[in-house]
This record gives C-alpha cells, sequence and structure tokens, in this order.
C-alpha cells in the first residue's frame, strides 16, 4: 500500500538503497554535523527572523534532531529517485541544479526548524494551563503563574538605547550592507526599490543579556524572581542605526565597550534592544518554593517544567502563545511542503 506521503507526490519506484546513496547521506550527515556544531558553538549568533527571535526557544539536543530529520527529508527524494548532477533531471547540468537544492534544503530546514518552536510553545501553553494562577502575596509553592508590576530588588539596569530604569534587557546588532546607490538623488519609489535590490544584513548578534533578580508586586503582596535561567519572551522595544563613522551615543557606548566579544566595522550598524523595565506587567510561569516563607520562584532541577518570563498578564500571555503555536504551524506546514515538493520534483517524480 503506498504510503500518504507518497501518493501526494506522485508515484515513487520501488529501488534498493544503492552504495552511491549512503555516500550521499554520508555527505548529508557531514552537512547536519557541521549546521549543529556552528549552532551550539555560536550561542551570540542569533536567527535572522525577528519574530522567531523574540518567541522560538529551542535547545541544542532538539535542534540536532530536528536537522536531523530534515536531513533525511532532503535525502529521501534522491535515494528513490535519481540523481540530477548528469542532465538527466528536470533543471539540466549539474551545476544548474545546486541552486534549486540548496533552496529546497533551506525550505526544509526552516520547516523544522519551525516545528521545535511549535513543540517548545505548546509545551509551553500547556505548562500555563496546568499551571496555579496565583497573586503575588499568596505564592505558597508549586506550579504557578503570578502576574504583577516589576519592581527592582536593587539597583536597576540602564537599557543601552532607551536609558530607562529595567531588571532585564538584551541588546542585538546587526551589520548592514548598502552600496553607493543609497546616496544617490531619486523619489521615494526609487529609494524603496533600491533599498529592496541593495540591502542586506549578516545575522544578528546578541551584545548583551544582562538580567538581575526582581519581585513581582500587587496589592496584597510581592514575589521573588530570579530570572537567572529563564527563558525571555521580552518585545523589541527600541532601534538605532548608527553610521560606521558616528561614535555611539550613552549608554549604548558604554555597552558596547563591555562586550568582550564585539568588534567594531566599516560598516553601519543597527541596534535592537528588548527591555523589561521597572513598572511594567509581567507573567512568571514557574515553580515556586515557600521555604524561606516569603514565596520565590527560580530554576529547578525539574527539566521538562518551563521557567519563563513574558510581559503582560497572564491572559496577555496565554494568547500569545496560542498566536505563536499557529504560526509556527502555518510556516512548518508551508517550509516544508513547498521545499519538500521542490526536491522531489527535482529528482525526477512528476507532481500531482
Amino acid at each position: 500500500m503506498a504510503s500518504p506521503a507518497a501518493s501526494a507526490i506522485g508515484p515513487v519506484p520501488a529501488a534498493a538503497i544503492s552504495g552511491l546513496d549512503l555516500v550521499v547521506l554520508l555527505g548529508l550527515l557531514h552537512v547536519w554535523g557541521l549546521v549543529v556544531g556552528i549552532d551550539a558553538a555560536n550561542d551570540d549568533v542569533l536567527s535572522g527572523l525577528d519574530w522567531a527571535r523574540r518567541r522560538l526557544h529551542v535547545g541544542t539536543r532538539l535542534y540536532a534532531l530536528l536537522m536531523l530529520g530534515a536531513t533525511v527529508v532532503v535525502w529521501l527524494p534522491f535515494a528513490v529517485g535519481s540523481y540530477p548532477f548528469f542532465g538527466t533531471g528536470p533543471v539540466g547540468g549539474s551545476r544548474r541544479v545546486i541552486v534549486p537544492i540548496a533552496v529546497g534544503g533551506l525550505l526544509v530546514g526552516s520547516g523544522w526548524y519551525f516545528v521545535g518552536g511549535l513543540l517548545t510553545t505548546l509545551r509551553s501553553s500547556v505548562t500555563l494551563r496546568r499551571a496555579t494562577v496565583t497573586d503575588a502575596g499568596a505564592v505558597e509553592g508549586g506550579l504557578v503563574a503570578v502576574s504583577g508590576r516589576v519592581a527592582p530588588l536593587r539597583e536597576p539596569l540602564e537599557a543601552p538605547l532607551t536609558g530607562c530604569d529595567a531588571v532585564w534587557y538584551q541588546l542585538t546588532a546587526t551589520t548592514l550592507r548598502a552600496d553607493d546607490a543609497e546616496d544617490r538623488a531619486g523619489g521615494a519609489a526609487d529609494s524603496l526599490l533600491r533599498s529592496v535590490l541593495t540591502y542586506s544584513t549578516d545575522p544578528p548578534r546578541l551584545l548583551a543579556d544582562r538580567r538581575t533578580p526582581f519581585a513581582i508586586e500587587t496589592d496584597t503582596g510581592r514575589v521573588v524572581v530570579d530570572p537567572a535561567a529563564a527563558a525571555c519572551r521580552l518585545e523589541r522595544t527600541a532601534s538605532n542605526r548608527i553610521a560606521a563613522d558616528e561614535r555611539p551615543p550613552e549608554p549604548l557606548a558604554s555597552r558596547l565597550r563591555e562586550a568582550a566579544d564585539f568588534e567594531t566595522s566599516d560598516r553601519d550598524q543597527c541596534y535592537r534592544e528588548a527591555v523589561l523595565a521597572v513598572g511594567d506587567t509581567v507573567t512568571v510561569l514557574g515553580v515556586a518554593d515557600s521555604a524561606d516563607g516569603r514565596g520565590s520562584i527560580a530554576v529547578t532541577d525539574d527539566w521538562h517544567t518551563d521557567f519563563i518570563v513574558a510581559p503582560g498578564s497572564n491572559r496577555e500571555v496565554a494568547r500569545a502563545l496560542r498566536e505563536t503555536i499557529g504560526g509556527c504551524a502555518l510556516a512548518a506546514v508551508v517550509l516544508i511542503g513547498s521545499g519538500t515538493a521542490l526536491l522531489w520534483w527535482i529528482a525526477g517524480h512528476s507532481l500531482p
């Protein structure tokens, strides 16, 4: 009986796995190891998609497993079909086929990344539903969700772009590239077209992630939160483009001097800030400990329990999680479906 995937793509020839197939799979596994290794070694390199960067938290182990699945999906059409490197496929010779194969692989890999975002966000949503919604002054213990105002327990941090008092901020930098056509005179339409055609970015880098213990206050009391190991769902609050020959203003300049891995560049930089400011409404999902008689929320040894700090009320955070689940599901279906269809077509399979 044909599998659903095979019937959706077209008839798949029954052929045994050959030695060439194993060699190709081994080569793809080397690429998989390289990609996972780069991800594990470059914690300061972030996803270029701002929406995903602010909402998805996919760990290295899950990322490695997802990319392994993507590798098999990329390899399978050619293992059961034909290799188009000898001019036998619909695209043509080996040089012309490299680009569409790379595009298909990128689509499939991106789709599997969103599958990971779907799984982790779904887990967070289920955990939030299981948690006891508790007032800050009535925290006793166990899995809780607490909402209230942010209050500092010590000297607050100074946000690098807005300069506001904060208990948590993240600073990212993106190196910008643009050709000299940007400086030529022209109308608004010409300027927009030049931006679209000539403007590109490097992957954003995390320059600073500073956080300090804080309290959640309500009219009935407070609960202490240590966010050292919490997953961050901060929204971007400010951005600033600094020209290559321009000196960054304070306090941004001080934060850049503190970043040990920061390198100066002869190109424009765009700095972005995400901040949890003093006085903001925040929701914390985690395990509370009332052994000290006051109640506090911090990381535990329970690896399958989420510890999340997110701006907004409990209802707003639950809605944001649902929206993220829907966005990840849609992105995964579109990306994996289109990438898989492209690869099966390149491998010589007929599409419906």
